[in-house]
């Protein structure tokens, strides 16, 4: 399942939680914010996205493809709104240490490459949704 809604301000994509339809979603990103000159923002603004569309696949949705993730994505006013729901029970992230680093393990640094890249993030309180800005140079 794959359906995405655009218009000049926002674009809305809902998509089976598959990482063949995460890419695709990460292409229509792109698109999206090269029109809104994001130019010089777009490695920080698609590494952000990556690594929450791979959460929500991964962890949020346990890779069930029958399973469903979610993206929105506003422009307004040199500002990138990034939200990202997915169909699982959540997390607590109060308890997650956004601070450590895994350098020995091939998983672990996307919460910290997150509060990293973007201008700021947060969680609702179940734990399954994250919404991500991103502001222009």
């Amino acid at each position: 399942m794959y359906e995405i809604e655009k218009s000049s301000e926002h674009i809305k994509i809902i998509a089976s939680a598959s990482y063949i339809l995460m890419e695709k979603m990460c292409v229509e990103v792109e698109k999206f914010s090269n029109k809104k000159g994001f130019n010089s923002k777009e490695f920080a603004l698609l590494l952000c996205v990556r690594e929450a569309l791979t959460n929500a696949i991964r962890h949020g949705c346990k890779n069930d493809m029958s399973k469903t993730v979610e993206l929105i994505m506003t422009y307004e006013k040199d500002t990138m709104h990034i939200q990202i729901t997915d169909d699982g029970n959540g997390f607590d992230w109060e308890q997650e240490n956004h601070d450590t680093v895994y350098t020995l393990t091939t998983n672990g640094r996307g919460l910290n490459i997150i509060k990293i890249y973007s201008d700021e993030y947060q969680y609702n309180e179940e734990g399954n949704k994250i919404n991500i800005t991103i502001k222009k140079d």
